[in-house]
């Protein structure tokens, strides 16, 4: 019988989350499966409004319907939601895997980020001779930032140093925030520290650039360090010395972790994945071999990666224009539809976008309230497209969460993104079949919010339209 696996993610760590996906695809590729990704753009900066509107995707399985659970709490940097998954989980009595968090019963996969962030502080000790650190941190209570952390803080205290309060600083992985205290550091003059150390590669590239910006030169000034070893840290000038984490398979390991619990076997509560220091440019070390070539292949790529940008904002303007026409819901659906066949350059020939009722309602009367968080049991299909079979339908068992799917005996890959307005929800997009999106998913985040606002735009120019015409024939 075929499986369903859910995997719950936050997607701004593409890269990271790309290769953990296609882990995952790998891992389950000998068994007839299917995976449902719920994936969501919400960032520790977010108010909570938005972030729960967008948390919201989270809710829309039923874990009853699902053999397993796979969850990359490394990208969730919301604690609530991370034991709802789990206390949902555990209720629909299903096996659940995680990385990046840790349960006091559960399972886990991943690195160890003590020992990686351990390797990095002793060579930056002992073959740079380094004693003035400032760590940037990630968010306060994340499992893999504290534990890097605290590997450097273990390391200076072995040497009779310290890594004190004033000189660690929370950037709850927001590259705004590193950019504004790096720009604070320099405009107070402050004196550079030996080595700013990141929790994570992008951190790294922010942090770099702001000191170039300012004239300041890495390494020869100061050292920059970064974590994960991400394609972007090791292609910029200089490379990000970072560790290895090695997210495919971690992803790979999840699935068979989670495979071999459904079969019955006796597993481990923990499987550690080996990580590797990668020394760079950045701390003063030679780069990689395969440094070069890969900077070569992104200058190769670079062109029809900015074709591809382009056409897909100009998807997005056609999209809005088209839908913004009308005065119905009818017609804003029809000319989705519209929309699609003129341009369909990113969405791909399979993907499904199922609206809550209450979007319809609220069109004619602004009145209606929109519901904050789950779903409910029907839904709208507003358009479903299936290796070109078109169809768009009221009623529809949300259960299902997927309006139509070809070869159902294969195995599949269904990647469910919110839509909503703030914290209330309008619904969700479903993309099929595409690994090529989920490494990329910060354009999926582009997409999903503006064809949010435009709905809400809609709605609310037509109302206002409402009005008027109610105003004039009073007058």
């Amino acid at each position: 019988m075929k499986k369903k696996i859910a995997v719950f993610s936050v997607g701004c760590s593409n890269q990271i989350l790309g290769k953990y996906m296609k882990g995952i695809k790998l891992g389950t590729e000998d068994i007839s499966v299917d995976v449902y990704l719920f994936l969501c753009f919400a960032s520790a900066t977010d108010g909570d409004t938005r972030a729960d509107g967008e948390l919201n995707i989270f809710n829309l399985p039923n874990l009853n319907d699902f053999d397993g659970a796979l969850v990359l709490g490394s990208s969730i940097n919301t604690p609530r939601a991370l034991e709802e998954i789990d206390k949902r989980c555990k209720e629909a009595n299903i096996p659940v895997i995680y990385t990046g968090y840790k349960t006091e019963d559960g399972y886990f996969v991943g690195i160890d980020n003590y020992y990686g962030a351990k390797q990095l502080c002793e060579h930056l000790y002992n073959d740079h001779g380094i004693r003035d650190f400032f760590f940037m941190a990630g968010s306060k209570g994340n499992m893999d930032s504290e534990m890097r952390l605290k590997a450097f803080q273990d390391v200076l205290s072995k040497n009779g140093s310290e890594l004190s309060e004033d000189k660690y600083f929370y950037t709850d992985w927001s590259p705004r925030a590193a950019i504004l205290f790096i720009e604070e550091w320099l405009e107070n003059n402050k004196k550079l520290p030996e080595a700013f150390v990141c929790a994570n590669d992008e951190l790294a590239v922010i942090v770099c650039e702001e000191l170039r910006k300012n004239g300041i030169i890495v390494p020869d000034d100061v050292v920059v360090t970064g974590f994960d070893n991400v394609l972007y840290g090791q292609v910029y000038d200089p490379s990000i010395s970072s560790v290895s984490q090695q997210f495919d398979k971690i992803g790979y390991e999840s699935a068979r972790m989670l495979l071999d619990l459904l079969d019955g076997k006796v597993v481990a509560k923990e499987r550690i994945i080996n990580c590797k220091f990668i020394p760079g440019k950045s701390c003063g070390c030679t780069e990689g071999i395969g440094t070069v070539s890969i900077r070569k292949d992104i200058c190769r790529n670079r062109f029809m990666d900015d074709m591809f940008n382009s056409a897909f904002y100009s998807k997005l303007s056609i999209m809005e224009r088209q839908m913004m026409k009308g005065t119905s819901y009818d017609d804003i659906r029809n000319n989705y539809k519209v929309a699609n066949d003129m341009f369909n350059y990113y969405e791909g020939k399979s993907y499904h976008i199922v609206l809550d009722p209450l979007y319809r309602a609220k069109i004619t009367n602004l009145e209606t309230e929109y519901e904050m968080s789950g779903y409910p049991e029907k839904m709208d299909v507003f358009f479903s497209l299936d290796e070109g079979n078109y169809a768009c339908y009221d009623d529809f068992d949300v259960r299902q969460i997927v309006p139509q799917v070809s070869n159902p005996e294969e195995n599949h890959l269904f990647v469910c993104a919110p839509l909503h307005d703030e914290g209330a929800r309008l619904g969700y997009i479903v993309f099929v079949d595409d690994y090529e999106k989920v490494e990329t998913s910060l354009m999926m985040g582009t997409y999903t919010e503006r064809l949010s606002l435009i709905l809400v735009r809609f709605q609310q120019a037509v109302y206002a339209k409402i009005l008027k015409d109610k105003l004039s024939s009073e007058s």
